[in-house]
């Protein structure tokens, strides 16, 4: 990156400012240091451009002072001004917003009648800042928290991506209320921004609050919600609640064991709030195109019941791609992910792409099985790093799974066999019963109608 003065964003604008290519409909700025006389510069060459309606200023004021960024920030938007209702997708991600940039960005948020996309990715976004976003972002103004949201106050939003901020529990709050008043969301990512259990609650709460028809991806990863927030996350991920859920990622969110089973028998379209285990999968789960679960550091333990819950998730969810629940302590309890892969090939499902059951204090004789699994079923890749096994014996793994499963220890080094501990398991586990799953033809129906309900585009 470099710095870009007002001759030098003049000259790569030309072409723009002389009328002859006005075609573009997006437009990047973020790879130079702009000061405030370029970034008019450029302003006012992107909205010559009639069709412009994407505008991604991620970057812009690298090594700038805060007087000069703030003088900066104020220079596009307000060459940007005429765009105002027109702009479909903000990224101002990587710049140190904070509270006090946002007043001169204010243009490019509020009153943006058809924007569908806000990208904030460590921008310093901090409690104050949530606030002053989601109420510039809801200038249409704002149902009382105990009703429902009219259709004449919703925004148009369908994708907000805020990352590696630090919100906290009331930043968390300020988003939940954005978060409400957004019905069409496709793609809702608040990860790694310090919201904790209040927080947690909120927005779990908004993300449930009406029926998502529309959602493909949920992302909460790194907040430290707690189980609290479980029930919640739950009601607000069951196939009736989102029908077409592909990806859900609430890797380092502390659900604990409790709280990521609250969550897997939502998903799997049993009762959330029930002890037992789902005595089999109704068809709206099977047929959900659910491709991603992470459940990475959230405490599952081996002698709990999220463990075997992950391994009927793998027996019957047709369109499930990848799972990943590393950093836990399934211990021996992986062996309900080995049966689940059995069971589902033996329904005739499709091979997973990745299965991650990395750090998870597994001993030789489980993870074993585990690969052997991976291998007869067809998994492509099993990460198994940080368990136990010694070096002859990882190399005589993936002897075996050759051609036909990568097994990889990228997520950490193998701990040395302990003889006493696996024992000790052995004689102590109680091994996978028979895994909830649906017959062999009816997952084989469930994955015909999903292919065949999808579009092609």
């Amino acid at each position: 990156m470099g710095a870009l003065d007002e001759d030098a964003a003049r000259h790569l604008a030309s072409h723009i400012l002389s009328g002859e290519r006005t075609h573009f409909t997006a437009a990047a700025l973020g790879t130079w240091a702009h000061s405030g006389k370029s970034l008019k510069v450029l302003g006012d060459a992107l909205v010559a451009c009639q069709g412009m309606e994407r505008v991604d200023i991620a970057d812009i004021v690298a090594g700038r002072m805060e007087a000069e960024a703030l003088e900066a920030f104020a220079a596009i938007a307000g060459a940007l001004e005429p765009l105002r209702g027109k702009l479909k997708a903000v990224n101002l991600s990587s710049n140190a917003v904070g509270h006090r940039g946002l007043e001169p960005l204010r243009g490019l948020l509020t009153e943006q009648e058809a924007l569908e996309e806000l990208v904030m990715k460590a921008c310093g976004v901090s409690a104050k800042s949530q606030e002053l976003i989601t109420g510039m972002l809801l200038f249409r103004g704002a149902a009382p928290d105990d009703e429902p949201v009219p259709d004449a106050l919703a925004t148009r939003l369908r994708v907000i991506t805020f990352d590696n901020n630090m919100a906290g529990d009331a930043g968390g709050v300020a988003m939940a209320r954005l978060v409400r008043h957004s019905p069409h969301l496709v793609d809702m990512q608040m990860t790694a921004s310090r919201v904790g259990a209040e927080g947690g609650k909120a927005l779990a709460a908004a993300v449930a609050s009406v029926p998502r028809p529309t959602l493909r991806r949920l992302s909460f990863q790194d907040n430290p919600f707690g189980p609290a927030s479980a029930p919640l996350l739950a009601a607000a991920l069951t196939p009736a609640a989102a029908p077409a859920l592909e990806e859900i990622d609430l890797r380092d969110t502390m659900l604990r064991d409790e709280g990521a089973a609250a969550v897997l028998r939502a998903l799997l379209g049993a009762d959330p709030a029930s002890a037992d285990l789902p005595a089999s999968v109704p068809a709206a789960a099977a047929a959900r195109p659910l491709r991603v679960i992470r459940l990475d550091g959230v405490d599952i333990l081996q002698d709990g019941q999220a463990a075997r819950l992950l391994g009927t998730a793998v027996a019957a969810l047709p369109a499930l791609t990848t799972l990943t629940a590393s950093l836990n302590d399934l211990n021996c309890a992986v062996s309900h992910i080995t049966a689940g892969l059995r069971a589902r090939a033996a329904a005739g499902l499709p091979p997973l792409a990745l299965v991650d059951v990395g750090t998870n204090f597994t001993h030789p004789r489980f993870l074993g099985d585990l690969v052997r699994a991976a291998a007869e079923t067809g998994v492509a890749r099993l990460e198994i790093g940080g368990n136990m096994a010694e070096e002859a014996t990882l190399e005589a793994w993936r002897a075996e799974a050759a051609g036909r499963t990568d097994v990889s220890v990228e997520s950490g080094e193998m701990e040395p066999e302990d003889p006493e501990g696996e024992a000790e398991a052995s004689e102590t586990y109680d091994p996978p019963a028979s895994l909830p799953m649906m017959a062999p033809q009816d997952a084989a129906d469930a994955l015909a109608d999903r292919l065949g309900a999808v579009a092609i585009e």
